[in-house]
């Protein structure tokens, strides 16, 4: 076995990709299969419910195909399995002629006559498919099925409980910075320079015996070398949180060591595989983030040199410590492309020459730095008037600005406090509307996800719904303040300003008053009073 046979393990595509009760025969494989596991707080949290399950309990371990719950159940089932009845997989069946319903239906039966606890694994579609389809006889557990559904309910008539994935965020925000203890970790892990890391010595036997050619083995032991250091992982994981919060890419434990195993294995290096698609979630995700497509001074002039190839001293140093550091072959014209996603996995890697870290500030999107502070805004308001002075800040220039903007795109010489509601003919309708800020609702909120903060919005003082905002939206509302008008290629933030718009419309249409427009000037005001239709301006 060498060292690409070893990263195999890591692929969707390997046997031992998803961990089932059956053990694995290979004493090589099952050692690092052991090794890559990292323990969550949703185990953590999982494994304290266990011990204090009683008889008669049913615990569901809730989640989506891939993100760790066979691996979970079957890593605990041996410890608990005297105590415990596991069901593994609720989406599998007994029997050829039963489905998984069926398979359900039975299985709880079972539970009901016999004393001890039962955990089951379960997906949330197949949770809401038996609270939907299943025997009538177990109505009790599909209820508490149910509430866990539609309320979010843990615990319900003291014996039914619910551990949700969900709940447990692979991603927070901390102060300025991006906390994903477990995806790192599941990164250094692999690359970790440890004695008990299987690859480690895989990788140091091919290091030892490394060719001099640019051979694909060559490539593998410097993407090896590369993902080892802490600022290349620090950049990969922000990579990966990009692509969780501007097209919210739902992220697996599976999905991840794939992704670590395509861009090591890829056949060039690392800084490509990552930016180039392939089989994989969150590479097709990360694709659209490729730092060739970043315009600014800095990188339209670097790319024009090496282009042109005119001389550069310290770029010349540049290649060569990179491949002193991570055998990256430094002869010959630089291709333009990979350098610049080059520079962009190694702008947080500490080399004697500055040359990658110069690039951050152009690396930075500004969308992402509005979204993460207008999230902590959000979060961590108290009533405290410095944090409230920021809010009303980001409300007053940048989501009201884009909300009356969009609204009002059919009659844009409305003000801000008018309302664009139809038009008849060559007249236009609209009312007026003071749309403000519930600060005592965002102060009672705490978020969970950092995937999106609530808007909390009153129309003529009357409270909507809490309106979702992700990074997405929030990138269109910058643009709408700046004058850009939303088209059919910005599909999902236009359902969501639609939604904003019609709640916003719902509450005018209410109003007493109505305001009449022709060609932009303002015929009149009618106003609705005492049964009575009162008309002023004309």
């Amino acid at each position: 076995m060498n060292l690409r046979d070893a990263l195999a393990v890591l692929s969707k595509s390997s046997p031992y990709a998803v961990t089932t009760s059956g053990e694995i025969k290979d004493p090589e494989l099952k050692a690092i299969k052991d090794y890559l596991y990292v323990e969550t707080d949703v185990e953590i949290a999982f494994k304290k419910k266990l011990d204090e399950l009683n008889p008669g309990e049913i615990l569901f371990l809730c989640g989506s195909s891939g993100d760790g719950k066979s691996e979970i159940l079957t890593r605990n089932e041996k410890n608990y399995r005297n105590k415990v009845s596991f069901h593994l997989d609720a989406t599998h069946s007994f029997h050829p002629d039963e489905n998984a319903i069926v398979t359900l239906d039975n299985v709880f039966s079972e539970w009901k006559s016999h004393s001890h606890p039962l955990v089951v694994g379960i997906n949330i579609g197949m949770l809401a498919n038996y609270e939907r389809e299943g025997n009538e006889i177990h109505r009790e557990i599909r209820m508490a099925m149910r509430s866990f559904l539609n309320d979010g309910i843990e615990k319900v008539e003291g014996k039914y409980h619910f551990i949700d994935f969900e709940r447990f965020p692979k991603f927070t925000f901390s102060g300025e910075s991006i906390s994903a203890p477990f995806l790192s970790s599941l990164v250094r892990q692999v690359v970790a320079d440890d004695k008990k890391n299987k690859f480690r010595e895989y990788f140091n036997r091919e290091y030892d015996e490394r060719p001099t050619s640019n051979s694909e083995k060559k490539k593998l032991i410097s993407n090896y070398l590369i993902l080892r250091d802490t600022g290349v992982q620090k950049a990969i994981i922000e990579l990966v949180l990009n692509a969780r919060l501007k097209r919210d890419q739902f992220i697996t434990a599976r999905m991840m060591l794939d992704f670590i195993y395509r861009i090591l294995t890829g056949e060039k290096h690392i800084y490509d595989n990552i930016f180039e698609g392939g089989e994989n979630e969150i590479l097709q995700a990360i694709a659209e983030f490729d730092p060739i497509t970043k315009r600014t001074r800095s990188l339209d002039q670097f790319v024009l040199n090496r282009t042109l190839g005119l001389p550069d001293d310290k770029f010349t140093t540049y290649r060569e410590e990179a491949h002193q550091k991570f055998l990256i072959d430094s002869r010959g014209k630089a291709n333009p492309t990979s350098i610049v996603r080059q520079l962009y996995l190694f702008r947080y890697t500490t080399f004697e020459n500055k040359y990658a870290n110069n690039f951050i500030k152009d690396f930075e999107s500004a969308e992402e730095s509005i979204y993460r502070e207008a999230w902590h805004l959000h979060n961590d308001y108290d009533g405290s008037q410095d944090v409230r002075k920021k809010l009303k800040a980001f409300y007053d220039n940048t989501i009201l600005p884009a909300i009356s903007g969009y609204a009002n795109r059919k009659a844009a010489y409305l003000s801000k406090d008018e309302f664009y509601l139809s038009s008849k003919g060559i007249y236009d309708f609209a009312s007026e509307v003071d749309i403000g800020v519930s600060y005592q609702k965002i102060a009672r909120e705490k978020l969970k996800e950092i995937s999106h903060f609530n808007l909390h919005l009153t129309i003529n003082d009357t409270p909507i719904h809490p309106i979702p905002v992700n990074m997405n939206l929030i990138q269109v509302f910058i643009a709408i303040v700046s004058g850009y008008r939303p088209n059919r290629f910005d599909k999902n933030s236009i359902v969501l300003l639609d939604e904003i718009v019609s709640h916003i419309t719902e509450v005018a249409n209410r109003s007493r008053s109505l305001l009449l427009f022709l060609n932009g000037n303002r015929l009149a005001k009618i106003k609705e009073s005492d049964d009575e239709l009162k008309v002023s301006g004309l």
